[in-house]
């Protein structure tokens, strides 16, 4: 078992180890089930970092400083698609320059820039002209091109070159944005578009003076002022097309009127743009193939060696290499081992008064386990109760352990009467004083003067050739006709030891273990008729009395649960009381089961018969309160015949009277011999028959193991296990006797 203190040490150490120890570039602060791949592609002849594995919802520093194959370019981050043509990005933001959470296993394409610094553009206007003086070119876009009015004047006398009234322009759409680059050409298109008020706007033509104007709301024609706030032109809703023509919507470009000497604009839907000048810029390009080759995706590849790391050792990431270009985008590495993940513990055993109990705590991951004691919980007891004889108990409200003590007594005397009360439990007694014979005052069975009771103080069993009860009782000096009545059988003889009277009840046969005995004593002094009752014992309750007493020693464990188990079998073979076995029952605590050992080498034999006129005929035995062999004979004539029967160096003679015939038989007689002790099983008793002084007939030996042996395993199932029951009761008794004497 591992030294929990020491496992504790070594689990935080190697948990320590873990969150120090990550892959490069990984912050990892927890465990998780799901982790993701990520590779990294960059141009050929740049060696691409290592992948990495990251946490589920984790995020990681990318790799920095990678270079670059051609010298115009700079690395600036990872893109997460490769961009095989230059680019200008809307939305720097997509380059992961620092962290990046993948959401699932992918490749990181290293990401390149250069710059380029472009002059002057125009840049189609989205909204109504600034404040302030800002230049603009007016633009046709139709279908076959796109034009732009150049706005040059000629002489005073003409006023206008008409040949150069407008030049065709290029609209560039660069990502969405419509663009015309700049050039001395387009520049010398370009007008001034000044603000007048709110949708009132005037326009300067480039030669400078001369300014587009109206001369009323009706009129659609443009002219040519002298002043700029004279007149001005309108803008409509949409804020980006020049007046709308009322009376004309034919036309589809700029005109030319000799007549008026003016120019007429004309509204064609929405073709009509202003683009507005912009300073000179510089433009950032982008791209993931500064050599114009296209880059690896790396989207075939192959893992080799990966190894998952358990509580204790290590595993490794393996191998990762590109099926399609043979790159290899993952090195190995070592994966720290987990180190063990154990619970709170549960309580496996419970612990008791005197026994420690056992805490498990288990590895959520592989199942180990480490035990650690619990304490064992130390008996409760509660307070002290009296038990009318000089003595109090204290009972453990756990396990019922009894611990029982001598009261501690003050007096106090009165005339001849001293009274002795017991400091603890409160129990009492009186003396009589100057006199050593006490004339007894009884109360309630108890004399006031000196203590002594008329009562059953206690039962227990006594085991030998049968199972008696022993009630114990205590009669003072003086009493008459005393008897013990248990279940009506009354008992007048007892045996007197130490100033107690043992009185023992035979009645119980195996079968009856369970069965309630009521007994009940009774006794004259001074001309009354004293009684003391003991309503309920039993076989069944001294044993269980014992099993539940901590001070119990095996052997009588093992006696008691065996004495149980053959009254259960009793019980089974006569079919007495069966829904109630007394060796059934949640009061059976802590038990010690014997196993039963098969007998061999034990028989009944006989002697040939040598008188043919007296002869043994068969053995057997009887279990009623005790254990008794039968033995069956043939005598032609009995007179003068006797039989003895010896065991151990003992023996015993029957005469004739003693026999019993046998119903339905002919001169056939039976003996029973029951100086048989549960302990003896294993001893040869023998017998024979003598006539007036001499030995006639044949010699017989048995034993009660040789009954057992021959039923051990008859066909009679309750039968062979009976007999096994009381084989393994005599075996019990056996050791717990030796236990004793030893």
């Amino acid at each position: 078992m591992k030294s929990p203190k020491l496992h504790r040490i070594l689990s935080l150490t190697l948990a320590l180890c873990m969150l120090c120890t990550v892959l490069p570039g990984v912050s990892l602060t927890a465990f998780a089930d799901d982790t993701y791949t990520v590779t990294f592609s960059t141009p050929t002849g740049i060696v691409p970092p290592a992948a990495v594995e990251v946490v589920a919802g984790r995020s990681f520093a990318v790799p920095t400083g990678i270079a670059s194959p051609d010298p115009d370019y700079t690395f600036v981050g990872w893109y997460a698609n490769p961009i095989s043509n230059e680019i200008t990005l809307q939305n720097e933001n997509s380059i992961y320059t620092e962290l990046y959470t993948p959401t699932a296993d992918i490749t990181l394409f290293a990401c390149y820039k250069r710059t380029e610094t472009l002059p002057a553009y125009y840049q189609k206007s989205t909204g109504e002209p600034a404040s302030s003086a800002n230049k603009y070119l007016i633009v046709y876009e139709g279908a076959d091109k796109s034009i732009a009015f150049n706005g040059g004047l000629g002489t005073a006398a003409s006023h206008f070159n008409v040949s150069g009234n407008y030049i065709e322009v290029t609209v560039a759409n660069v990502n969405g944005t419509d663009q015309i680059a700049y050039s001395a050409t387009v520049e010398a298109a370009a007008v001034t578009i000044r603000r007048i008020a709110t949708g009132q706007f005037s326009i300067e033509l480039p030669c400078g003076n001369k300014y587009f104007g109206i001369t009323s709301a009706s009129d659609t024609k443009i002219k040519v002022y002298d002043t700029p706030y004279a007149n001005h032109l309108d803008f409509d809703a949409l804020g980006y097309v020049l007046i709308s023509d009322t009376s004309n919507t034919s036309g589809r470009d700029f005109t030319y009127s000799t007549r008026y000497d003016k120019f007429a604009f004309y509204k064609d839907g929405s073709n009509l743009h202003l683009y507005k000048k912009e300073s000179a810029r510089t433009v950032y390009y982008y791209t993931t193939n500064p050599l114009g080759e296209t880059p690896c995706a790396h989207q075939n590849t192959t893992l080799t060696g990966a190894v998952a790391a358990t509580c204790t050792t290590d595993g490794h990431t393996g191998t990762r290499v590109c099926d399609d270009c043979g790159a290899t985008l993952q090195t190995d590495s070592v994966i720290p081992a987990l180190g063990h993940n154990y619970d709170s513990g549960v309580q496996t055993t419970a612990p008791s008064c005197t026994a420690a109990g056992v805490k498990t705590y288990t590895c959520s991951r592989c199942n180990d386990t480490y035990t650690e004691p619990i304490a064992a919980l130390g008996h409760n007891y509660g307070a002290f109760v009296s038990n009318s004889n000089g003595t109090h108990s204290k009972t453990c409200s756990r396990c019922s352990n009894v611990v029982t003590e001598n009261c501690t007594y003050t007096s106090s005397t009165s005339g001849n009467i001293t009274t002795y009360t017991c400091s603890v439990c409160g129990y009492s007694y009186q003396e009589q004083n100057g006199s050593t014979t006490c004339t007894h005052n009884f109360v309630n069975n108890e004399c006031t003067l000196c203590g002594e009771m008329f009562r059953i103080r206690s039962a227990t069993l006594s085991l030998n050739n049968q199972i008696d009860v022993v009630y114990i009782c205590e009669i003072p000096t003086g009493f008459t006709n005393v008897t013990l009545t248990v279940n009506g059988t009354a008992i007048t003889e007892y045996q007197e030891s130490n100033g107690k009277y043992y009185f023992f009840y035979t009645g119980v046969t195996p079968q009856c273990m369970g069965d309630n005995l009521s007994a009940t004593l009774t006794g004259r002094y001074g001309g009354q008729t004293f009684t003391a009752v003991k309503d309920s014992y039993s076989v069944r309750q001294y044993c269980i009395s014992k099993l539940k007493s901590s001070s119990t020693s095996n052997e009588l464990r093992a006696l008691v649960t065996a004495l149980l188990a053959y009254g259960t079998r009793a019980q089974a073979y006569m079919g007495y009381n069966t829904g109630s076995y007394v060796g059934s029952g949640d009061d059976i605590v802590n038990p010690i089961n014997t196993a039963f050992t098969e007998l061999s080498g034990y028989s009944a034999s006989f002697d040939d018969a040598a008188d043919a006129n007296t002869y043994w005929i068969s053995t057997g035995l009887t279990l009623t309160n005790g254990v008794a062999m039968t033995f069956r004979f043939y005598a032609a004539d009995t007179n003068g015949l006797t039989i003895t029967v010896t065991k151990n160096g003992e023996t015993k003679t029957y005469s004739a009277n003693e026999f019993a015939p046998v119903s339905g038989e002919t001169n056939v007689y039976e003996i029973t011999f029951d100086g048989i002790n549960a302990d003896e099983f294993a001893e040869t008793v023998s017998a024979y028959f003598e006539c007036d002084s001499e030995q006639v007939g044949n010699t017989l030996s048995y034993s009660v193991n040789a009954y057992i042996q021959s039923k051990q395993n008859d066909s009679n199932k309750k039968l062979k296990n009976l007999v096994r029951a009381l084989s393994v009761y005599g075996v019990c008794l056996e050791a717990y006797k030796d236990s004793i004497a030893n």
